[in-house]
C-alpha cells in the first residue's frame, strides 16, 4: 500500500510494524526515498519529540494487536488536529494465542468511535470481499477533532 501511495500522490509514508522482519524487507519493496518504516516504540519517540501525520491507514491491523485500545491512542496521539484515520477491520477481534486465533470481545470500532469523530462507516463491496467479508468486517473513516 505504501509504494502504491507514494507512486500514484508523492506523498510521504512511515510504516509501522512490529515485526523486525517485516520492516527489514519493507524498504527493499517500497523503493522509495519517501519511505521510512519503524516499530511502535520508535513511532512513540517520534511522537514525543513533536512528529505529526495527517493521515492513518490500517488495514486488517486492529483486529489482531494485542492491546487495540493502546494502538488506537498512538493513532490518535500520531495524528494532527483534523487528521484523518481509515480503517478496514473484522467485526470480531482475531487475536492470536497458543490455541489459535481467539475473540477477545473488545469492540474495535467501539474504540475508534470513542476516540475519534467518525465521518463515515460501511461495508467492504460485494465485489471486492465475495459473500462473506462484507458482513463479517467495516470500513470506517474518521477524524481528529481539531
Amino acid at each position: 500500500m505504501a509504494k502504491a501511495l507514494i507512486e500514484r500522490t508523492r506523498c510521504w509514508v512511515v510504516g509501522v510494524d512490529m515485526s523486525q522482519g517485516m520492516r527489514q524487507l519493507a524498504p527493499g519493496y517500497v523503493q522509495s526515498p519517501k519511505f521510512a518504516v519503524v516499530s511502535p516504540p520508535m513511532l512513540d519517540l517520534m511522537i514525543a519529540r513533536g512528529f505529526r501525520a495527517e493521515l492513518a491507514i490500517a488495514i486488517w491491523v486492529l483486529q489482531h494487536v494485542a492491546q487495540p485500545d493502546v494502538d488506537v491512542g498512538r493513532l490518535q496521539r500520531v495524528l494532527a488536529p483534523g487528521g484523518g484515520v481509515f480503517v478496514a477491520n473484522n467485526l470480531r477481534r482475531a487475536v492470536p494465542t497458543d490455541r489459535g486465533w481467539a475473540h477477545d470481545g473488545i469492540d474495535v470500532d467501539g474504540l475508534l468511535e470513542r476516540r475519534f469523530v467518525p465521518a463515515w462507516r460501511g461495508a467492504l463491496p460485494l465485489e471486492i470481499g465475495g459473500d462473506v467479508l462484507p458482513g463479517a468486517s467495516f470500513l470506517g473513516a474518521y477524524r481528529k477533532s481539531e
